[in-house]
């Protein structure tokens, strides 16, 4: 299950315990228990965008054991949006298959855009930059752009901002925590000294769960906060299936959907089948 856009979400205080927050999370099989939340971190910069930032994120608690993550150096590389929006990348990384990106971390391979006018949509590349062997991995997806909003709709231009999202794919599914509330910042160059900024800034700053295995597809995500910090309801989009079968690129393939209970009323789905055709996406047919 992963979920790309505005997923539900936890306080960044709070420890992530997914086997208590979903149920059904505790009944996966221990070796198949694993799960990616994100949280934001961003800095607002005196001047152009720097050529490079470091960060030290705070030590990760995970089941009880401790990992201090190493800095994530991060430079500015191309553009790709045409308001001038940089993508900052890890100075040392593993570039990831593009269905494992998606797979793992709801994120793209690299930067781009996708449509075109108001319809266009700008996403970051997800670039894994630490992995603690079977306990964890880490994963970022920064950009950068010349300015900073003072409000909803003015932009300060002798300011620039650098954001993005810290990934922590857990392994073993374990309970994940933050051991201090501040993330470290350098840029360069600029700094003479680091800038420590608290893990609530941005206000909106969350854990956001985008990756997660299932035991079910009906699981409940009332313990969870919406987009806008408030309690989470079903009429909000839900975390979509994935499957990710390697090696896998038949011609034409079908998925068989489970019932639908509609009223108190159990209703089948017909299957749907997917035909490849050259130099498109793919062709639906709904019995």
């Amino acid at each position: 299950m992963i979920e790309i856009f505005d997923g539900p979400r936890l306080d960044i205080q709070q420890e992530v315990d997914l086997a208590s927050l979903i149920p059904g999370f505790g009944t996966v099989p221990p070796s198949e228990r694993r799960y990616t939340v994100s949280l934001e971190v961003r800095r607002q910069f005196g001047g152009p965008l720097p050529e490079r930032v470091t960060i030290l994120l705070p030590e990760l608690v995970v089941g009880g054991r401790r990992f201090q993550p190493p800095a994530l150096t991060l430079e500015r590389g191309k553009r790709f949006t045409p308001d001038g929006r940089y993508e900052y990348v890890p100075v040392s990384h593993t570039r990831l298959p593009p269905s494992v990106v998606l797979a793992e971390f709801a994120g793209r391979a690299s930067a781009g855009t996708s449509g075109s006018g108001s319809f266009a949509v700008a996403f970051r590349g997800t670039y894994v930059w630490h992995d603690e062997a079977n306990v964890l991995r880490l994963a970022s997806s920064f950009q950068g752009h010349p300015w900073a909003w003072t409000n909803i709709d003015h932009k300060d231009t002798t300011k620039s901002e650098v954001m993005g999202d810290i990934h922590i794919e857990v392994m073993t599914g374990e309970r994940l925590r933050l051991a201090t509330d501040t993330v470290t910042w350098h840029q360069t160059p600029g700094d003479t000294v680091p800038v420590t900024v608290p893990v609530t800034v941005p206000v909106s700053s969350h854990w956001k769960l985008t990756m997660y295995t299932p035991a079910r597809f009906g699981d409940s995500f009332d313990r969870f906060l919406d987009a806008k910090g408030k309690r989470w309801e079903s009429t909000w989009s839900s975390p979509q299936m994935l499957a990710v079968v390697p090696d896998f690129r038949p011609k034409r393939f079908r998925v068989t959907l489970p019932p639908v209970i509609i009223g108190g009323k159990e209703r089948a789905l017909g299957p749907i089948e997917f035909e490849y055709k050259s130099g498109g996406v793919g062709r639906a047919v709904w019995p």
